[in-house]
């Protein structure tokens, strides 16, 4: 709001000056805050994602083979521990985070168990990988452990499409989650 632009964003933390961090999420919040101009809907967005994250991990056990009541146990008792429960009304961005890292390792996997890889199945796990890239600077080390392997199953599963499939997946992670990194890059001459 005191700039009236994202370019040049600057704010703080508990441990300090960020103007540099990644912020996909800190943008959802933001999104939440215009309607009302009120934090009451700030601090509820991470309860719709605690719900999404629980659909994710079902989707999850139920594509590694578990039963169905093993994949409704498993994310029953991930998201009610204690350390899980304690992000649900506040504004930080961990359960966010696991939720994008969660739904790009199942677009992923799906994708590699079924062997499809076209455009509308590239889609939806690119949007996931950069808006995960884009919501934590250590999102670009996990997100490579997601990135390089679906770049080797594009290579893999049609050599002749490899250049279309693999520009439309970066280029979506560019836009959904690498514009944060350019930013920093133009504004300091460094990325991170």
């Amino acid at each position: 709001f005191q700039t009236s632009h994202i370019w040049n964003s600057y704010y703080t933390a508990y441990a300090g000056p960020i103007g540099y961090y990644p912020g996909n999420h800190e943008l959802l919040d933001l999104f939440a805050f215009f309607p009302f101009r009120e934090d009451l809907l700030v601090n509820l967005i991470n309860f719709p994602l605690f719900l999404a994250l629980g659909v994710t991990l079902f989707s999850l056990a139920r594509l590694f083979g578990a039963s169905e009541k093993a994949s409704l146990i498993a994310p029953v008792v991930f998201l009610f521990m204690p350390l899980i429960i304690r992000q649900g009304g506040i504004p930080q961005n961990d359960l966010f985070f696991l939720f994008t890292v969660s739904a790009s390792l199942y677009f992923g996997i799906k994708n590699y168990f079924r062997n499809e890889w076209h455009l509308r199945t590239i889609f939806p796990l690119a949007l996931c990988l950069g808006l995960f890239v884009g919501t934590k600077s250590s999102g670009i080390i996990y997100g490579s452990l997601i990135a390089l392997p679906v770049l080797w199953s594009l290579w893999r599963y049609n050599r002749k499409v490899f250049i279309k499939n693999a520009s439309f997946f970066i280029g979506i992670i560019f836009l959904s989650g690498g514009f944060w990194y350019f930013r920093n890059f133009v504004l300091t001459g460094n990325p991170l």
